[in-house]
């Protein structure tokens, strides 16, 4: 469990699936995922909530929790073959106070404190803006843009990809 200020990071559970379903069943948030199908229901939150407890393959799965421990979303780090990857996504109704940065911030101090690691990735759609600029926010520096494979709509689509490693982030939060 991480906390800050406003959040805590904790594994989800069932009592989560309703708020999940209800905040991934947005079009304007469901397509800015790869794995997420929309519609998007609590039997899917179910599957979703059920798998992750396992923190199988070395993903880290946490819910994102305000004070009063209203569920807000999800953070992960992905191990990829070609680098460990934060992923997030946040209910609707938190958008535009700062919650995201926080919750990655979290997640991704614990991560350099924890790992052996000297870099973490990630990447968003191309026309995704609000998670390009939580991801300057947090000191990532751009690659490349890529292609990503979209299994929730069998698509391909363009996305950026950024690194950041941990000596930027220790000199960040010095």
């Amino acid at each position: 469990m991480l906390r800050s200020n406003r959040l805590t990071l904790k594994k989800p559970t069932l009592v989560d699936a309703p708020d999940m379903a209800k905040y991934l069943n947005r079009k304007d948030t469901a397509h800015m995922m790869s794995h997420v199908p929309y519609p998007y229901t609590v039997d899917d939150a179910h599957q979703f909530i059920t798998h992750t407890a396992g923190q199988m393959h070395g993903e880290l799965f946490n819910g994102i929790y305000n004070k009063t421990d209203d569920f807000m979303g999800v953070i992960s780090i992905i191990p990829k073959p070609t680098g460990d990857e934060i992923a997030y996504w946040l209910g609707h109704p938190f958008w535009g106070n700062g919650y995201m940065a926080e919750a990655a911030g979290l997640m991704i101090d614990e991560y350099f404190k924890t790992t052996d690691k000297a870099e973490l990735f990630v990447t968003h759609f191309i026309h995704n803006d609000k998670s390009k600029s939580v991801i300057l926010k947090l000191g990532y520096v751009y690659l490349e843009n890529i292609m990503l494979e979209v299994p929730a709509r069998k698509t391909i689509e363009e996305g950026k990809r950024y690194r950041l490693t941990k000596l930027e982030w220790q000199a960040k939060n010095a």
